[in-house]
């Protein structure tokens, strides 16, 4: 019975992990396209990002294998790594644009300033979300395989 339960519970479990990683990069990608962020190269990171990892994440659901796992957890490093260097591209932009609105304020006004410039600073670090969900359905799924 309680073996069961535990089953019922780690079946739940899955599905929630699995809708959000869905609901997360179906919504991250939907938002990154209306609002046309595919101007530049470094505009088509976090497109290119977040669609592999979603790509491979569809694969990995129809065909759980060692590879796949391993390929789906280096996209998502790099999802992380473009979720962290989209925070440095947002806040340089809104610094530069904050430098020729107020030249003469302080470097540190500035700073402060680039987090609520016309750029949302700290929009890209919901790729890191959408890692970490990848890898707590890894770590279920890699338990899942230990365990049979």
């Amino acid at each position: 019975m309680e073996k069961k339960l535990n089953s019922n519970h780690q079946s739940k479990t899955i599905s929630l992990v699995v809708t959000s990683i869905v609901l997360a990069s179906v919504g991250a990608l939907l938002e990154l396209i209306l609002i046309e962020h595919y101007e530049g190269t470094n505009q088509l990171i976090p497109i290119i990002s977040i669609g592999s990892a979603l790509f491979l994440f569809i694969i990995l659901l129809l065909n759980n294998t060692i590879a796949i796992r391993k390929i789906f957890s280096v996209v998502l490093c790099i999802c992380a790594v473009a979720g962290v260097l989209g925070v440095y591209f947002h806040l340089d932009s809104n610094f530069q644009f904050e430098k020729e609105m107020r030249p003469n304020d302080s470097g540190g006004d500035l700073f402060w300033a680039s987090f609520s410039g016309a750029l949302p600073a700290l929009a890209p670090m919901s790729m890191l979300v959408f890692t970490l969900l990848g890898f707590i359905y890894l770590s279920i799924i890699n338990n899942e395989n230990e365990t049979k």
